[in-house]
């Protein structure tokens, strides 16, 4: 089984894989086996043949794995381009936060307990 860990897929790339696993799961024709040619004695005839089983049919439980396999590619290519999302998203909270820390800082000092007009109205009505 794949490790998903290990498994770094640019989303772009993608469709790519999709296709390349689909190619090799689906190009899965038996060998052509030839008969010898007649009269050419092979060590094979001399014994008895032993008796084969058939093989069972594997085809669908292999594209039904390679399907599992790609829809978890998938997932695994999804979590990582929201995890990156996810990180922008934060570095945005946090410079947010420094430039209103920082405009905030900016106004206390500024501020000095009163504001410069108010005390030149204050002034004016003492007058």
């Amino acid at each position: 089984m794949l490790d998903p860990k290990a498994i770094n897929i640019r989303p772009a790339a993608l469709p790519t894989l999709v296709a390349a696993l689909l190619t090799a799961a689906c190009s899965g024709e038996p060998p052509v086996v030839t008969a010898p040619e007649p009269g050419v004695e092979t060590a094979l005839e001399e014994q008895p043949a032993p008796t084969r089983r058939a093989a069972p049919d594997n085809s669908a439980a292999e594209r039904r794995m390679a399907s599992l396999e790609l829809q978890l590619l998938e997932k695994d290519a999804q979590v990582d381009y929201l995890e990156e999302q996810l990180d922008e998203a934060r570095r945005e909270v946090v410079r947010a936060m420094a430039r209103l820390q920082s405009v905030a800082s900016r106004a206390e000092a500024a501020s000095g307990g009163r504001s410069p007009r108010v005390s030149c109205l204050q002034s004016v009505r003492v007058s």
